[in-house]
């Protein structure tokens, strides 16, 4: 017996399926800066925690140098050493988040489109010039952004290593101050790196849309925030194109799409049009 062929059904919009973030890429990127994060800090909380104790070695710092001298000697060395790791580091996560964003929009995106039809073969997988250009930035973005933790640590922890010393209240003020650090670092760590990953998966679904042709979307929201944006509430199943992009920062002004706005979760789905029914 003959097996029976899929008949193909076109309507003028059809819709693909939501374009879902992968949850295994934006867990690695967020163990990745979180693993260099950590290792910096507890690097720095070790060293100052030693030379406040005077545990220091002497041969680093002269006789008769001040706890003050002494501190500053230290902090710049810290700087220094962690300018350079993040330097090193921060190009080779970004390159491989943004190597598995891409991948994984390619898969997504020819899978959602693919629920069209068997007979649909899009262009979902070839790279434009523009596409070149968003995977170039989203680096140079994300390795700015992971610098940015970087500094944003030893700027704090600089500033309570001499307030502690004005004081005189040394580790008493300071360990709890470093601790509180630590945790408000890691969280920022966190909170970019699955922001970002978002950003550059829907950046690349954008770009690979619009070269296949689709130049409409469907705004879905995400509901997964403990605060979520009431006018990204009010977009949900809204279509949009591509051409005239919906505001997304009411405050702003910001025209965008999903995951664009900070912290934004919320996905789309493509709308083709067919130009015509066929069956």
């Amino acid at each position: 017996m003959a097996s029976k062929k899929r008949k193909t059904v076109l309507t003028n919009r059809m819709q693909g399926v939501r374009l879902s973030y992968n949850a295994s890429d934006q867990a690695k990127y967020v163990r990745d800066i979180k693993k260099l994060v950590l290792g910096m800090i507890e690097k720095t909380e070790k060293s100052i925690i030693r030379l406040f104790e005077g545990g220091v070695a002497s041969e680093f710092f002269a006789e008769d140098a001040s706890i003050t001298s002494k501190a500053k000697i230290l902090l710049n060395k810290l700087s220094v050493r962690f300018e350079s790791l993040f330097g090193e580091k921060s190009k080779k996560l970004a390159k491989s988040m943004v190597k598995r964003s891409e991948k994984a929009s390619a898969s997504s995106l020819t899978s959602s489109l693919n629920k069209f039809s068997d007979d649909i073969n899009l262009r979902t997988k070839t790279k434009s010039v523009d596409l070149h250009e968003i995977i170039k930035a989203s680096v140079s973005e994300n390795v700015d952004l992971i610098k940015s933790i970087k500094s944003y640590y030893l700027f704090s922890v600089k500033k309570q290593v001499f307030r502690s010393i004005t004081t005189g209240n040394g580790l008493q003020d300071l360990v709890p101050a470093l601790q509180n650090f630590k945790g408000i670092t890691l969280r920022k760590a966190k909170n970019m790196a699955l922001d970002q990953t978002r950003k550059v998966y829907n950046n690349v679904n954008a770009e690979r849309m619009k070269r296949s042709g689709i130049e409409e979307f469907i705004w879905v929201h995400s509901g997964s925030s403990q605060s979520p944006r009431k006018d990204h509430i009010e977009m949900d199943g809204n279509k949009y194109s591509f051409d005239n992009l919906p505001i997304i920062v009411e405050k702003t002004g910001e025209r965008g799409i999903p995951g664009q706005a900070i912290n934004c979760r919320c996905t789309m789905k493509p709308v083709y049009d067919f130009g015509g029914n066929e069956q």
